[in-house]
């Protein structure tokens, strides 16, 4: 999935550019932003200096850290590691007036003391896309991908891109040390038609893998996709409405069971912009659930009704501070659980550069589950999920940085093997980022 994305953004930066004058409007209004609940793209989370745009990075990341938890090579008793691991890193960011490219790939080779049978080599790499086909269209495009046996080395596992949409994560429920492939794919198209009037619509597909599923006892590799179409109308400079239809796709594959489920539902959002920097919206309406359990059996039987569909979130940003929240309610399949289920979630980033080198950000994720009916009382998923971290970064020089970190997971799933045995893992580590970069042309 990785792969195609790549392609098809390399295909996108071979289209010329648009001219550098923008023709206003016709009516001579202004250009009309995308709200948070129907764009299906994340928060920005940079703060202060670390805002940079058009340049070719390059570096590398020396951990060590210590984690209380790992799984012992005699049972399922967890025992405490150092690990050191060593993270190459490559960025590339341009943007102009009309786009902007991003791409980034990161190898991770991590090594643990005493259990050396962990050692791993992970990977992760992000692209995205953002293009004004002229100035009454808009396109985004975006793939996110893991390869990870670690996810206290891939922070966005723990934390998770803040989303205004009600769009369900590809991981539900974390199991910190198997093997698992998380892609997720976004692209979205909006039209202002006229002064006021916007129309668009988004897709998304995520996918969880667990190559080894005795790693993943109790869970089970899934995927997910959905579309939607939306119309907004903007009631002032700072004021926008609208109506969106939403539909969401999931599979699940538990060894000889196959889960599928479909949800509809219809939303109406408000979104505020108390400035270019700072935004408020909210949506919600009915949802309509289906899911088909074969082959038919009675501790797996299929349901369908209806639910609300809740979503909010904030987001602000200024030249020291950052900060992003979302909150989500909604039925939903996948994420690597049988069925589907009632999920109720927050996430949450800040940032703030305390002074010219100095700044400290944390981000945390809350969700819990509860069965629709789909699983019977012989198995349950229903439970929730506490990560997190923070950490505070000190510019040393112009290429060298250093971060001190703390992350926590905490799980509460009696009925999952995998996590019911290892609750609550921790992690406190210490980097040094060497960055060395080369600005490119607008």
């Amino acid at each position: 999935m990785i792969m195609r994305a790549c392609l098809s953004l390399a295909l996108l930066w071979a289209i010329p550019a648009w001219s550098q004058v923008v023709p206003a409007i016709s009516g001579g209004g202004t250009q009309m932003q995308t709200p948070p609940p129907v764009s299906g793209q994340a928060f920005p989370t940079e703060v202060g200096a670390a805002v940079r745009s058009n340049f070719l990075g390059m570096g590398i990341v020396l951990n060590t850290g210590y984690v209380d938890n790992v799984p012992g090579s005699s049972g399922n008793q967890g025992v405490g590691n150092v690990t050191y691991m060593i993270r190459p890193t490559l960025t590339f960011d341009q943007t102009t007036s009309r786009q902007r490219r991003t791409f980034t790939y990161t190898p991770s080779f991590t090594f643990y003391h005493p259990t050396s049978s962990m050692n791993e080599l992970d990977q992760s790499a992000n692209a995205s896309f953002q293009y004004r086909l002229s100035p009454h269209i808009s396109m985004n495009a975006s793939d996110s991908f893991e390869k990870t046996a670690d996810v206290f080395n891939q922070p966005s596992l723990l934390g998770g891109p803040v989303i205004g949409s009600g769009q369900p994560s590809p991981v539900t429920v974390i199991v910190p040390f198997a093997h698992q492939i998380v892609n997720t794919t976004n692209a979205g198209i909006s039209y202002q038609f006229s002064r006021n009037g916007l129309i668009g619509g988004s897709a998304f597909f995520g996918l969880l893998n667990y190559p080894n599923p005795s790693e993943a006892s109790g869970l089970s590799n899934s995927n997910s996709l959905g579309f939607s179409g939306f119309y907004g109308t903007r009631l002032s400079s700072s004021q926008y409405i609208g109506a969106a239809y939403q539909f969401g796709h999931s599979v699940s594959s538990p060894q000889s069971i196959h889960s599928v489920t479909e949800a509809h539902s219809v939303v109406a959002f408000y979104t505020l912009y108390l400035d270019h920097a700072v935004s408020l919206s909210v949506a919600g309406g009915p949802q309509y659930y289906n899911t088909d359990i074969t082959p038919a059996q009675a501790a797996f039987p299929s349901v369908h009704g209806w639910a609300p569909s809740i979503t909010a979130s904030v987001g602000w940003q200024k030249s020291h501070a950052t900060f992003a929240g979302s909150y989500s309610r909604l039925v939903t399949g996948g994420g690597g659980l049988q069925g589907s289920y009632h999920l109720s979630g927050f996430n949450g980033f800040v940032g703030w550069q305390m002074a010219r080198t100095w700044t400290i950000e944390s981000g945390g994720r809350y969700s819990a589950t509860d069965n629709t009916g789909t699983v019977g009382t012989s198995i349950s998923q229903n439970g929730r999920t506490i990560s997190g971290n923070i950490s505070l970064k000190h510019q040393l020089g112009d290429h060298i940085n250093a971060e001190l970190g703390y992350s926590r997971l905490n799980q509460s799933y009696s009925g999952i093997t995998a996590v019911a045995n290892t609750p609550d893992t921790n992690r406190e580590y210490f980097s040094i980022t060497y960055q060395l970069s080369r600005p490119l042309g607008r």
